[in-house]
């Protein structure tokens, strides 16, 4: 494996082999392999040379969360190509027709049908129906975005991007190379492959892959693997917040992002496994954003935590967070040709406290028109928030030809009656509807699209 001075990502990868070649670098439990950052190096140059007769172009990498994602990554980018991360729990009909959508006319993914077998269970699909759309130059990685409009976009980043990226994170939740990371959220999305595929490559923390999302794998998992870092999302920690935890455990940091995360769980996790949750928040277009160093603190209560070192928020005139950073986004796949850093204005709406902290209060499109006047979907959910036995809640708007919008609230009870009699004045959502569960996507986001659905069959 080789590298250059426009490499830096490889050169630091490069080192970790060489000072801790004999060390874990990854636990694939659900592959039953164990593999050294040396024999992680000999995959690398193994895949490389596989893949020598790929053209120029982006390849869209979903093989799930196994060893050899992190070894098709740094393979990749051994041979200078830009890599689209894919969910690899999409079928594979999907992710054939997401890279049709995107111009991306190579695939590797895990062998179930169509395309050329490779090695170790990796299939190479090549769509010749597609002219493959060039990336910007020095694009490393293609991050997408979630894709709720149903037209998915290719956000593109160079390796002194993804460098910076993750030295903000590691340096703004202490992160060390001696810490074993357990990775149960997808290594393709955003969140994941930062804190995992990057969080390996480049600070050197030794990743531990589990497949099973139920509390007794994660806790196995957590036990066997010596983790001291776990990246997790909303779901997972209301389930790990109901089971009981062993004594012991090295784990030292708990970090959940990709949603809110609703205060009864994160105390109710802090009960049972006797340790707090930090919130951390980021961005497909900027890496991690915020994060808070003391969740027991009072005043974090509702924030996402202060900026990451290297991170510089401000406001835009209609609220939205705007986002300085040398881990921003450079370009969009098969619209720009160079990279280009740039300020970034999220869709998330916020207040910069006193102390530092940021605040979210809502989404920009979030804004219902019922009966002729505005109503903010964050206002209903704060009522709705306070009013007694609700312990968790979602509020969509949906079409009404009367209306405008018709409101829709999903409450999750919190094992006792609902009171909803105290909400204040003009927030009351005539359509309320208590499950039993939320539903969230693969990546830990609350699924609204569901939630729309759902809202627009009767009650």
């Amino acid at each position: 494996m080789t590298t250059s001075g426009h490499h830096p990502l490889l050169a630091a990868f490069q080192r970790l082999v060489r000072d801790r070649g004999g060390e874990l670098a990854l636990w694939s439990r659900g592959e039953g392999l164990q593999v050294t950052f040396e024999q992680l190096a000999e995959r690398v140059a193994a895949w490389r040379q596989r893949l020598l007769r790929l053209p120029p172009y982006p390849v869209a990498l979903a093989t799930g969360n196994v060893a050899d994602f992190p070894a098709l990554f740094l393979a990749l980018r051994c041979r200078d190509l830009p890599v689209v991360a894919v969910d690899g729990s999409l079928a594979l009909p999907a992710q054939l027709e997401l890279c049709r959508r995107l111009g991306v006319a190579y695939l590797l993914h895990r062998h179930q049908g169509p395309g050329e077998p490779l090695a170790a269970g990796v299939a190479l699909a090549t769509l010749g129906d597609v002219e493959p759309v060039a990336a910007p130059r020095g694009t490393a990685l293609v991050k997408l975005t979630s894709g709720s409009t149903g037209a998915p976009v290719g956000i593109c980043l160079g390796e002194e991007a993804l460098l910076a990226g993750i030295g903000q994170i590691a340096a703004g939740m202490e992160i060390r190379p001696g810490d074993r990371v357990l990775v149960a959220i997808p290594l393709s999305h955003s969140y994941g492959f930062d804190n995992g595929v990057l969080s390996l490559a480049v600070v050197g923390t030794p990743l531990v892959l589990e497949p099973r999302f139920y509390p007794a794998a994660l806790l196995r998992a957590l036990s066997e693997g010596e983790v001291t870092f776990f990246p997790a999302v909303p779901p997972l920690v209301r389930c790990l917040g109901e089971t009981s935890w062993p004594a012991g455990l090295p784990l030292r940091t708990v970090i959940s992002a990709g949603g809110p995360l609703a205060a009864e769980f994160a105390r109710q996790f802090r009960r049972r496994a006797g340790r707090p949750v930090h919130q951390f928040y980021g961005s497909t277009e900027t890496g991690g954003i915020t994060f808070e160093t003391d969740p027991d603190d009072p005043a974090a209560d509702g924030t996402v935590g202060r900026p990451l070192p290297g991170v510089a928020l401000s406001l835009a005139p209609d609220g939205r967070v705007e986002v300085a950073s040398r881990a921003n986004f450079g370009g969009v796949l098969g619209v720009d040709a160079e990279l280009t850093p740039r300020t970034v204005a999220l869709g998330d709406l916020g207040t910069l406290e006193a102390d530092g902290r940021l605040r979210l209060t809502g989404r920009a499109s979030d804004f219902l028109n019922v009966g002729g006047r505005k109503l903010s979907v964050l206002a209903v959910e704060d009522a709705l928030r306070g009013a007694t036995g609700v312990a968790e809640l979602a509020v969509v708007g949906v079409d009404d030809p009367l209306r405008g919008d018709r409101v829709v609230a999903f409450l999750v009870a919190a094992g006792r009656e609902l009171d909803l009699t105290r909400l204040p004045s003009g927030v009351a959502p005539r359509d309320v509807r208590v499950v039993e569960t939320l539903p969230y996507t693969e990546r830990g986001k609350l699924d609204r699209q569901r939630l729309r659905e759902l809202a627009r069959r009767p009650a």
